[in-house]
């Protein structure tokens, strides 16, 4: 089961939610992304957060075509993004695709970059997805379906990643090593439709760019 998360950052192309969600899919608001969602023509299952990002007028019309609405104080220690990935994930949902997570305001890009991690603990498959990027992370390996010429950034989320080994990219790894503060592995490209990361410890942030 896929989940797929609004949030309420920028969304250039809304035809983006619409082309990646399918029937069975559970749909989470993330607070103001409800606006997306309305404008995709899409009724969440679930619409969580502090709601200081959304009409009431649209969080009485989401409760009254049947979405279920989970309230959480403004004072909180959780960010309206993080509520809805642990929402998804208390779900069982194997996928979480997040749509809306990026924007002007980098610390709330940052902050839901960070969020990743849980999917990792979780075991969860979980991308950021954008006009621009696909943002994903991976704790062993990670195997993509690329296009020829594709930008492949590899950064390291952790103080050192160890046993990094790739195949299909053209300036190739093999049990390599990245530490943060030296971003090395930014702007690879693919030469295959198929890529391939694997890496031995630590986690390591994949950024695939289309622009």
């Amino acid at each position: 089961m896929k989940a797929i998360i609004i949030c309420s950052g920028d969304i250039k192309d809304i035809s983006i939610i619409q082309n990646n969600i399918t029937g069975g899919d559970i749909v989470i608001c993330a607070d103001g992304g409800y606006r997306h969602a309305e404008k995709a023509g899409i009724l969440p299952n679930y619409l969580i957060g502090d709601f200081d990002s959304i009409k009431v007028e649209a969080l009485n019309s989401a409760v009254a075509k049947g979405t279920k609405v989970i309230k959480h104080p403004p004072e909180k220690d959780q960010t309206d993004a993080e509520l809805a990935v642990l929402l998804a994930i208390s779900l069982h949902a194997d996928e979480i695709l997040i749509f809306g997570a990026t924007g002007s305001r980098l610390d709330h890009v940052i902050a839901n970059i960070h969020l990743l991690v849980k999917g990792v603990q979780a075991g969860k498959k979980i991308t950021i997805v954008d006009s621009n990027n696909e943002i994903t992370l991976i704790s062993a390996k990670g195997h993509f379906h690329s296009t020829q010429d594709e930008i492949f950034s590899l950064l390291p989320m952790t103080e050192v990643v160890t046993g990094i080994t790739t195949s299909g990219l053209k300036y190739p790894l093999k049990d390599g090593t990245m530490e943060l503060g030296a971003p090395y592995g930014v702007s690879n490209e693919a030469i295959s439709d198929e890529v391939t990361i694997e890496i031995s410890s630590g986690l390591l942030l994949i950024i695939r760019a289309r622009d």
